[in-house]
């Protein structure tokens, strides 16, 4: 039964993940860019981190399986973003404070709004951390911290249609936080199925190297 489940799931969902549609994605993209060109003529430093800095890096785009944007801005300019609400507004933009810094949205998305995830992370002289407050804690430590000798001086990246700014050395966060970043491993987006979640994390792995298993265990057998 399992098996024919996870089955019927592969190959509904072939590339072994869900992928948000297109008009989703060109969303997304163009929140992003306008994100970009308020903050930067504003003066408030951000750079992309997490997954978004992942597909930066590798995909030179969105992670494939991916549905949002992670930014970061020191937790020192948390009340001058408040202040842009009307610069938000002018373009067409929410600027929605949450636990971690804000959610940022166009003002008439509906049920299932495109957005880009702000965090806030305090200066601890050598490095940025995420404050300690609730529900952050979900974050593993090696992922809560980034050294400023990493992050500056910023430098932009191809990002998909547009450009954004990221750290100009990327690779000792990426490890820290990813191990072997440059595998693709599939971490199902917001809006994936339960019943993905729970038949088809392990599908694409599997449904590539079962020939492979197959030989393997027609060997061990012959040897009886």
């Amino acid at each position: 039964g399992y098996v024919a489940i996870r089955a019927g799931v592969r190959m509904h969902f072939r590339d072994g993940y869900v992928k948000p549609d297109a008009t989703y994605i060109a969303r997304i993209y163009d929140i992003m860019k306008q994100v970009d060109h308020i903050l930067c003529t504003q003066n408030i430093p951000y750079w992309i981190e997490a997954g978004t800095l992942l597909g930066a890096v590798r995909h030179k785009s969105i992670i494939p399986w991916d549905d949002d944007c992670d930014i970061v801005v020191p937790q020192k300019y948390a009340q001058k973003l408040l202040s842009l609400s009307t610069v938000f507004k002018e373009h067409n933009l929410r600027y929605k404070p949450v636990y971690f810094g804000a959610q940022i949205s166009y003002c008439d998305d509906g049920v299932r709004p495109g957005y880009v995830d702000l965090f806030f992370k305090q200066d601890q002289g050598t490095h940025y951390v995420y404050p300690i407050v609730k529900n952050i804690d979900a974050s593993p430590i090696e992922q809560s911290y980034i050294h400023k000798t990493e992050i500056f001086p910023l430098k932009r990246y191809v990002f998909g249609p547009i450009q954004v700014l990221g750290p100009q050395n990327p690779y000792p966060y990426l490890q820290r936080t990813y191990g072997n970043w440059q595998k693709e491993r599939i971490f199902f987006n917001h809006d994936c199925p339960r019943y993905v979640q729970i038949f088809g994390i392990f599908m694409r792995y599997y449904w590539d190297t079962l020939p492979q298993m197959y030989v393997r265990l027609k060997t061990i057998l012959q040897q009886f």
